[in-house]
């Protein structure tokens, strides 16, 4: 009895959802085949608009201005930071390079740029360490040759300490 109860829910919201999606498609075909009062001829207009459809082409290009001087400045302040770029080592494709690909390019500069301070800073604090390193076993081989020659001073003055007292 359960299982019959189920199937029968199960059917029942099957038609609930299937019986308005089937009203909605019988409805737009009734539409564009002429019964819904002119609406058809005036999806046949829009669908001839041409490929900007009703809001006009979707890309327009802007207008350039035939300026030398802005293009002069421009190609002065590009020659400068390609030379940068060069300078620092990364490798500029041939052609023109966008505004997204040089900032890309100029972060990759700066951050080799920075890797090779720090390995400069690493690299001195390194011989500055080995440094202090030599100084120090520079002075405590002094402090030990001090040392060694104060025990012979000593001993010396044992022996002749001893040496006066047999004779």
């Amino acid at each position: 009895m359960d299982v019959y109860l189920l199937v029968a829910v199960a059917t029942f919201l099957c038609v609930l959802l299937a019986v308005p999606t089937f009203l909605r498609f019988s409805s737009s075909r009734s539409e564009s085949a002429g019964g819904g009062g002119g609406g058809g001829q005036a999806r046949a207009v829009e669908a001839n608009r041409g490929p900007g459809g009703r809001r006009g082409p979707r890309m327009r290009r802007p207008v350039r201005n035939d300026s030398d001087e802005e293009e002069d400045q421009d190609e002065a302040a590009r020659n400068e930071e390609l030379e940068e770029l060069e300078e620092a080592g990364v490798k500029i494709p041939d052609g023109k390079i966008g505004k997204k690909k040089m900032e890309k390019l100029q972060a990759k500069a700066d951050k080799k740029l920075q890797r090779e301070a720090e390995l400069r800073e690493r690299e001195e604090a390194k011989k500055k360490r080995e440094k202090e390193e030599e100084e120090a076993v520079k002075a405590r081989e002094k402090e030990q040759e001090e040392e060694k020659r104060l025990a012979e001073e000593e001993k010396r003055k044992q022996e002749e300490k001893e040496r006066k007292e047999y004779e």
